[in-house]
């Protein structure tokens, strides 16, 4: 039974394939049915659209056009503002503005961290933003451990000054003490201090760097471990900006160049910056490649947060073959043109596209001066070559 059927699927296949070959042979291979809202449906009998429904128009396809021309009526070339300019070289400059945005050097934040197990008694400073100078207590700290290490340097210091009677020296006991003292972040004025004054249950830790604080990682009756960050401090005296370009302006951009750069929202109206980092990886599915360029900041003018406009460039220009970006279709990863073949007749033509600058596209390869390309109208004639073609037309074009 199974055979049975199986062999009735066959002969129903052949039949389908049959008369579908018959409808193309009836139509003729120039003649077919699509959908002007879904292109890739081709028929070769009058019906409806199966994605969308509509009734499938007739197209009759030119058959002295070549596989990558169309031709198209004076009122369409009227309607869609197609306006063609002859191909010639430019001087090209690889110069451009992006949009960035100032951020704070992470080579200058320091990190302010607990150098003992204990609970956070006070803090000296509690709003980000804020400026602590260095040298100043930032926060205060209880710790049995560290109130163990000064009783035990106490009690070194008694045991010289006994033991001095009778000729025993204690001076590496004494040290050793003063030397873990000073590795759990006591100053030397602290030690000191301990000599003289009774000893507090409390210490007090003093910022050894200067800088604005970007973040608070503790809070008052805290309790913290050993290497637990309590706070950060920026040093404001550099900041980084940071922008994104599409990959090829960012071909003419290396680590080491000079970029100017404006602040709209600053004081500092304008300033030179060094590019220092050129991100490796483009982002996926962006065509975006990262940079970032260091400035001076010793005015402190320039904050986190504010628009910077980046002009990348480099000195000396050079003549090229250069279109509008409008000109320059991308389609499915490549970039595509429309050069005029004759009177209202259009053909397509794959271009590799370089650095882009001031609204044009360096063009490398593909056309050639004196080519007359069409510089507004491309999408229209584009989206009409698919609905005439079909979708699938635009494959395996040569690069």
């Amino acid at each position: 039974m199974k055979k049975i059927i199986l062999l009735l699927t066959l002969i129903t296949g052949l039949f389908s394939c049959g008369s579908k070959k018959s409808e193309e042979s009836q139509m003729g291979k120039d003649e077919y049915y699509t959908c002007s809202m879904d292109p890739q449906v081709v028929e070769y009998k009058p019906g409806n659209c199966p994605i969308c429904k509509m009734p499938l128009t007739k197209v009759k396809k030119n058959s002295s056009l070549g596989a990558n021309e169309i031709e198209i009526s004076d009122q369409q070339m009227q309607l869609g503002n197609i306006t063609i300019h002859s191909v010639g070289s430019r001087s090209f400059s690889d110069q451009g503005t992006m949009t960035g945005l100032v951020k704070l050097n992470e080579t200058e934040v320091h990190a302010l961290s607990a150098k003992v197990m204990g609970r956070i008694e006070k803090l000296y400073f509690k709003n980000p933003g804020d400026y602590v100078k260095q040298g100043q207590p930032v926060f205060e700290i209880y710790s049995e451990e560290l109130n163990v290490m000064k009783q035990e340097y106490i009690q070194a210091l008694k045991n010289q000054q006994a033991f001095e009677q009778i000729d025993i020296n204690l001076r590496e006991t004494v040290t050793a003490a003063k030397a873990k003292l000073l590795l759990y972040g006591l100053t030397e004025q602290q030690i000191s201090a301990l000599e003289k004054s009774p000893v507090t249950d409390r210490t007090e830790y003093y910022s050894p760097f200067s800088g604005y604080i970007s973040e608070i990682g503790a809070s008052e009756g805290q309790y913290v471990m050993l290497g637990q960050e309590v706070m950060k401090l920026a040093d404001l005296s550099t900041v980084w900006v940071e922008g994104q370009a599409f990959n090829t302006r960012m071909m003419a951009v290396s680590t080491g160049d000079k970029v100017q750069i404006n602040f709209p929202e600053s004081e500092l109206k304008s300033s030179e910056g060094e590019v220092e980092f050129v991100n490796p990886v483009s982002a996926s599915g962006s065509r975006l490649t990262q940079f970032r360029a260091r400035v001076d900041n010793a005015a402190r003018l320039l904050k986190p947060g504010m628009v910077a406009y980046i002009a990348l460039s480099k000195p000396g220009g050079k003549a090229v073959v250069a279109l509008p970006e409008n000109a320059v279709l991308r389609i499915g990863g490549k970039a595509i043109v429309w050069i005029k073949a004759g009177k209202n007749k259009f053909k397509r033509v794959s271009v590799e596209a370089g650095a882009e600058t001031n609204g044009y596209v360096e063009i490398t390869s593909g056309i050639s001066p004196g080519d007359e390309v069409v510089v507004t109208g491309a999408y229209l004639l584009n989206s009409e070559f698919v609905f005439k073609n079909g979708a699938t037309s635009m494959e395996g074009m040569d690069m």
